[in-house]
């Protein structure tokens, strides 16, 4: 593998967040592509990731440990929380305009801010795109099965399937900001849809890769890596 030392900056993908249907909660999977990475490829990795983050939070984390990292390079990962809602708002108004946590203009925008501070620190960049999600699925896991606040999101929303689209412009967007910034796309996303029925690689919550989704990712990162 050309890289030896990697940062990385991003939400729960990075940390290995998946869902226990057991427990019914969240938990860190122990086959997280970046655990698979330091443990397979002899690659060290400093993880600045955070359950829940968005890109605003990732710049803030980039421009104070940018300066005391010693990684030849610097993979960012962002979209899955900027491009969502607060549904419980939705739900409470559904006729109000309603917007997600980081506009898309705004994405674009601090993913750019992000690249530059990298490339000024002299090292090489690489973002990941999204994972597709399961809509369905994730619309029973966040109503919980309640069909009033069900109804009221689906006034507002109009189908489920918008859902999807909503995720999938984000992604688009991370892979128009790496090409602008001459930054490596990892291309995750394409790795999932190839596999047919993508949804046997995520998580009963529709949002979350489950362990054979994080082995799929690992490969792909593992693979961009090695051919730099």
């Amino acid at each position: 593998m050309a890289i030896k030392k990697l940062m990385v900056v991003g939400d729960s993908l990075s940390r290995g967040v998946i869902f226990d249907p057991e427990k019914q909660r969240y938990a860190y999977s122990e086959h997280s592509y970046v655990q698979t990475l330091a443990k397979k490829q002899d690659l060290k990795i400093e993880n600045y990731s955070r359950f829940g983050a968005t890109v605003h939070w990732g710049w803030e984390a980039l421009k104070k440990k940018i300066g005391l990292s010693s990684s030849e390079a610097v993979l960012v990962e962002f979209g899955g929380n900027d491009c969502d809602y607060d549904w419980a708002e939705v739900a409470a108004t559904p006729e109000a305009p309603h917007f997600p946590f980081t506009p898309v203009k705004e994405f674009c925008d601090t993913l750019c801010k992000m690249a530059a501070k990298v490339k000024q620190a002299g090292k090489k960049l690489f973002f990941i795109n999204l994972p597709p999600i399961d809509a369905q699925a994730y619309f029973r896991s966040f109503t919980k099965g309640n069909r009033e606040m069900g109804d009221k999101v689906l006034r507002w929303l109009g189908c489920v399937d918008r859902i999807y689209w909503w995720h999938e412009m984000y992604s688009i967007a991370v892979q128009t900001v790496a090409q602008a910034c001459d930054a490596i796309l990892i291309n995750v996303r394409g790795e999932f849809l190839a596999k047919g029925d993508f949804r046997k690689y995520i998580c009963i919550d529709g949002i979350h890769p489950n362990d054979a989704g994080y082995g799929l990712i690992s490969q792909t990162v593992a693979a961009a890596l090695a051919v730099v």
